[in-house]
C-alpha cells in the first residue's frame, strides 16, 4: 500500500456526521481543526480509523447476503464468514461512491486474491469477491486476519481498504485510505457510505495531505 504522509494536527469532535440504518446513535467523525476553516482546500489523501460495534443483535442485511452465505457455509469458512460478511459490506459501501474496480487485493495471512475483468461498469466489487471466493486460486481464507483492497473509480480517485478483525475479543476495524483530489466532504460521505451498510462505532481522520497548489 502506499505510504502515509505527516500525521496533521489534533482532532476535534465533530458527531452526527455519519448516517446509518444501523446506529441509534449517530458515532462521531473526528479530524483536523482546521477542517472547518480550510473546506475549500483540497486533500490528496485523507486517511480514516474506523471502528465497528461488535454487538451481533447488528447485521448487515443486503440482498446479496443469502448468496454471499451460501458460498460460506459451502467453504466452511465458519471463522472468516463474519470477516468475508464486513468485506462484503465494504465493497457495497464504497461501489456506491463509484469505487467499483478493484486494481488489487489480498488476504493476510493467505496472499493474493484473483483479479477478474471490469467489462460492466455497474458491476459492483461484491461479485468478484463471490468469484474469488469460489475460484480454486482463492488463498485459504478461513484464518484470514484482515482484507486488504485496493479500488478505483477511473475518475482519478483511488481508495486503499483494510478490513481486519482484532486477534482477541473486541472491536472490528477498518482503515481507509482516499487518495487523488477531496474535500472534507466529500470525504466523510465516503465515511457516512460505510456508515450506512456497517455497525460503525466511531470514525477519526487519523491522516490528512494537503493537495499542491498548481497555481
Amino acid at each position: 500500500m502506499s505510504p502515509s504522509p505527516d500525521q496533521g494536527p489534533g482532532p476535534f469532535s465533530a458527531p452526527d456526521v455519519i448516517g446509518g440504518a444501523n446506529q441509534v446513535n449517530q458515532p462521531p467523525v473526528t479530524g483536523p481543526r482546521e477542517l472547518r476553516r480550510r473546506k475549500a482546500r483540497p486533500y490528496s489523501h485523507v486517511r480514516y480509523e474506523i471502528d465497528l460495534n461488535s454487538d451481533p443483535a447488528q447485521q448487515v442485511k443486503h440482498p446479496w447476503m443469502e448468496e454471499l452465505k451460501e458460498v460460506i457455509e459451502r467453504k466452511k469458512l465458519e471463522e472468516g464468514g463474519d470477516l468475508v460478511h464486513l468485506t462484503a459490506a465494504t465493497l457495497h459501501g464504497m461501489a456506491a461512491r463509484r469505487f467499483k474496480w478493484i486494481d488489487h487485493w489480498e488476504v493476510h495471512p493467505g496472499g493474493w486474491l484473483p483479479l477478474s475483468s471490469h467489462k460492466d461498469e455497474g458491476e459492483e466489487a461484491i461479485g468478484p469477491l463471490l468469484s474469488a471466493l469460489e475460484s480454486d486460486q482463492c488463498p485459504p481464507v478461513d484464518k484470514a486476519k484482515e482484507f486488504s483492497v485496493r479500488l478505483s473509480d477511473h475518475a482519478g480517485d483511488r481508495a486503499d481498504v483494510t478490513v481486519r478483525r482484532p486477534p482477541h475479543v473486541g472491536h472490528h476495524s477498518i482503515t481507509l485510505d482516499l487518495w487523488g483530489k477531496w474535500t472534507g466532504e466529500s470525504a466523510e460521505d465516503v465515511v457516512g457510505s460505510l456508515g450506512s451498510r456497517l455497525p460503525v462505532r466511531s470514525a477519526t481522520m487519523t491522516k490528512y495531505q494537503y493537495a499542491v497548489d498548481k497555481d
